[in-house]
């Protein structure tokens, strides 16, 4: 009785042992079954038209800055303008004192007055030894003519051929002195116009239309010439009925800007709630760029041009220099190889895609991102071509080198946006 239940008991207890020694398989087995099994989306890459907002900082620029210095010493005699005052072209701003000037003027003018005079003197005595040379050159032509009929000897010819050569010396020399009093007097002019020149500089007058922005001098005050690096301007005047909204675009963006690209200015830190999106019932677009780029910073400089006078009859207000804030690019990348943002991935190498070959392989592919927005990603031509078939999403299921049976891949629609 004892020994017909000792063999099955034996089973049961080895069963048990086997089970708490190897662990069961079962499970696992299956569920990695059941995901080389399950379905993997797949999308078509297509070509289309991406546009993505870019956010930027801003400054405000007069449209034309200039800092105005002395050209000569002297002391300020008057100052006739202060800061926030608008000036006119040409409005005297500073008058220095530089008495000497006057002085030296007159000089300049008596000399012009000496040489003219002298031109005059000149003048006369060329005129009376063109007379003397014609006198001498009848009287030759009369003793020629008595010599031939023998009335007088050939010491009287001579003598008259001698004084027509020296009257003709004379003319010379006195054509010679008209000449030389001529290019003194182009001296003394110059000279003359070269003072009023340096005096005229004893007033600072403003270059163009503006807004006096920085004074830095009172009457009284001497000034010098701005020579070298630690001179120092009396004004400035800044141009703002027309300014400057200046940024710097980075080497990514840099490419896709043109004058079409639309901007628009939504924040203006001293101006809350102004937003600009045309000026004069037209759009905001670029003026100009430089087409380079800062070695340091790698950045762009881009400007747009906004037209005071109009803002302020559009919107009642006006964009002043120093001014920042924000504002809005919209980039176009027109024909460009798009694909969902799940189905590019990323790892330390960069950028990938898989994507899957005519043998129904999966390949991972690298790519360059030529834009990327919320949903879609723009790729740089080369390593996926329209209508490529792509893994969808979840990229890490899915192995490099996988072969899928047609059975396993689902087409499926990219979301767009």
């Amino acid at each position: 009785m004892k020994s017909s239940f000792a063999w099955p008991l034996a089973v049961v207890v080895c069963a048990v042992s086997m089970t708490g020694c190897v662990q069961p398989s079962g499970p696992a087995t299956a569920a990695e079954k059941n995901a080389e099994a399950a379905a993997v989306e797949v999308v078509r890459a297509w070509k289309g038209d991406l546009k993505k907002e870019v956010e930027v900082p801003f400054t405000v620029d007069g449209y034309e800055v200039a800092s105005l210095m002395a050209r000569i010493d002297g002391y300020v005699k008057s100052v006739g303008t202060d800061i926030g005052a608008h000036v006119a072209t040409g409005d005297v701003l500073a008058v220095l004192d530089v008495p000497e000037m006057d002085d030296g003027i007159v000089r300049k003018e008596k000399l012009v007055q000496q040489a003219e005079a002298q031109i005059a003197m000149d003048a006369a005595r060329t005129k009376e030894n063109k007379a003397l040379v014609e006198m001498r050159s009848v009287e030759l032509k009369r003793m020629s003519k008595l010599v031939e009929r023998g009335s007088v000897n050939q010491e009287l010819k001579d003598e008259a051929q001698f004084a027509l050569a020296s009257a003709g010396a004379a003319l010379a020399r006195a054509e010679a002195e008209v000449d030389a009093a001529g290019a003194s007097a182009e001296v003394a002019q110059a000279e003359l116009r070269m003072a009023r020149t340096m005096a005229g500089y004893r007033e600072i007058r403003a270059p163009f239309d503006g807004l006096v922005a920085m004074r830095a001098v009172d009457p009284g005050a001497f000034v010098r010439p701005a020579t070298g690096e630690g001179a120092k301007p009396l004004f400035q005047v800044v141009r703002v009925d027309k300014v400057r909204v200046v940024f710097y675009l980075s080497m990514e963006y840099a490419g896709q800007l043109t004058e079409q690209t639309s901007v628009v200015i939504h924040q203006v830190e001293s101006q809350p709630g102004l937003q600009i999106e045309t000026v004069g019932g037209q759009p905001l677009t670029i003026a100009r760029s430089a087409s380079s780029f800062d070695d340091n910073s790698r950045m762009m400089r881009v400007e747009i041009d906004v037209d005071n006078k109009a803002l302020a009859e559009q919107a009642q207000a006006r964009l002043k220099p120093g001014e920042y804030g924000q504002l809005k690019l919209i980039l176009d990348y027109p024909a460009t190889t798009i694909a969902p943002t799940s189905a590019v991935g990323s790892d330390i190498n960069g950028r990938y895609v898989l994507k899957i070959n005519n043998a129904n392989q999966c390949e991972k592919v690298r790519v360059g991102v030529a834009v990327e927005t919320e949903k879609q990603v723009g790729l740089q031509p080369g390593a996926v071509q329209p209508d490529d078939r792509l893994v969808a999403a979840d990229l890490g299921r899915v192995p490099p080198g996988t072969v899928l049976s047609d059975d396993r891949i689902r087409i499926v629609t990219p979301e767009k946006e």
